[in-house]
């Protein structure tokens, strides 16, 4: 996902209009996955950050709205505080990786975490789910 404020906007504006414009079914269920590149609540997805970007999570947040999705690790794991990136030289972690799915698909997830990754700065995110229909 783009990671200039400007362009976040446009891409999840885009995402949205295309999808709401697209013939896609109302029973359909979404997973949609990745590097959001901005907590989604900066109380519990920063640690020493103070940056915001609110009309990226405005965004993102009409796109949840406008098809019914949650972020299922949040749900999961409710005040929990756990960083998918982090900075080293000064200290910043955030929690910038989401699986973002379809509210009625929660009882299909049997599993969520946050796992160490090997040659980057992001942790992986997992999503173990037990059927698809």
């Amino acid at each position: 996902m783009p990671n200039k404020t400007y362009e976040a906007i446009d891409f999840y504006e885009n995402l949205r209009c295309t999808l709401l414009e697209s013939d896609y079914d109302q029973g359909y269920k979404f997973i949609m996955g990745g590097d959001f590149n901005v907590p989604l609540c900066l109380q519990l997805d920063s640690y020493r950050s103070k940056t915001e970007k609110r009309d990226v999570v405005t965004k993102i947040r009409e796109l949840m709205f406008d098809f019914n999705l949650v972020g299922i690790w949040r749900i999961r794991n409710r005040d929990k505080k756990r960083y998918t990136w982090k900075q080293n030289k000064p200290l910043v972690q955030r929690r910038l990786d989401y699986w973002l799915i379809s509210d009625d698909f929660q009882d299909d997830v049997d599993n969520t975490d946050i796992i160490s990754a090997i040659k980057t700065d992001h942790a992986a995110i997992v999503l173990q789910v037990n059927s698809v229909d």
